[in-house]
């Protein structure tokens, strides 16, 4: 099941007997079917989402699904509006949401070494000047001189009418990054269910986020790929939540991980469902 799940980014299963559905997001980015999984534009990417998101919960209240696993063990992140959507279609009241980028100028350093903007190629001197233009205008400067774009400001996110009233289990680990630590964080904080894996690689304060630039080092051509943008949410959730990673209500020992490894078995998708049919 996991190696058919990591050919795409979203991947279903439905277990009609145990009335539960598998939901795999391997990226809070939306790709068009292409060999370079290239992404679409931003604004189209939460569009996409609901509506994928719209249909996929529909399509459990008519299964009658009693439980939802949702695993993002492979999630490394992307938009990071679509935590939030995802979330509303989980909640069970209102919640709020605050999504501030920061950037402290726009002056970039070494341009010179630039090969790619967001994984488009032979950039010029125009493209960087272009790019630099654009996202320019959505930000409005501080006194402290950094620049800020407000995405959303403690915005009240209402549950979706579709939203998922069953039990959740929300599996995570070492790759889990970036948007989908954020997502968990929210997960976590509203108390929405059960997180089975293992500690975070990512932390959900203060995210690098943003627009992606390559460079390549000049005498090794090796590429390094970095954001130029940091994400603050709200002060709610960092009062609610102290760790910087996010460790499970359910983790593993090494020994544990280990044998299940030797076995080719998925201990955190067994121990699941050992939990749905075992509550006690």
């Amino acid at each position: 099941m996991n190696k058919e799940g990591l050919s795409n980014f979203v991947y279903t299963r439905h277990f009609e007997e145990e009335r539960i559905f598998y939901l795999k997001l391997n990226s809070f980015n939306w790709y068009e079917n292409s060999p370079k999984k290239v992404s679409i534009f931003p604004k189209s990417v939460y569009k996409k989402f609901n509506q994928r998101f719209a249909s996929l919960f529909e399509e459990m209240a008519e299964l009658a699904v009693e439980h939802l696993i949702i695993d993002l063990r492979f999630n490394q992140g992307g938009n990071v509006k679509i935590p939030g959507l995802l979330y509303s279609y989980l909640a069970q009241e209102a919640f709020n949401e605050s999504l501030l980028l920061k950037i402290q100028d726009f002056d970039i350093p070494h341009v010179e070494h630039l090969n790619k903007i967001e994984g488009k190629e032979n950039i010029t001197s125009k493209d960087i000047a272009h790019f630099i233009k654009k996202i320019q205008k959505e930000f409005m400067k501080k006194n402290d001189s950094t620049e800020l774009w407000t995405l959303s400001k403690n915005e009240v996110r209402n549950p979706k009418k579709s939203s998922f009233d069953g039990n959740v289990y929300l599996l995570v680990g070492g790759r889990s990054l970036s948007a989908s630590s954020y997502f968990t964080a929210l997960f976590k904080a509203h108390e929405r269910g059960m997180i089975v894996g293992e500690q975070m690689g990512g932390s959900y304060r203060s995210l690098t986020a943003g627009k992606m630039l390559t460079y390549q080092l000049p005498n090794t051509k090796i590429e390094l790929a970095t954001p130029i943008m940091v994400v603050d949410f709200s002060e709610e959730l960092y009062q609610k939540i102290d760790d910087e990673k996010i460790t499970p209500d359910l983790i593993f020992s090494d020994d544990e991980t280990y044998q299940y490894f030797l076995e080719k078995k998925d201990l955190e998708m067994e121990r699941v469902f050992q939990l749905i049919k075992e509550p006690n």
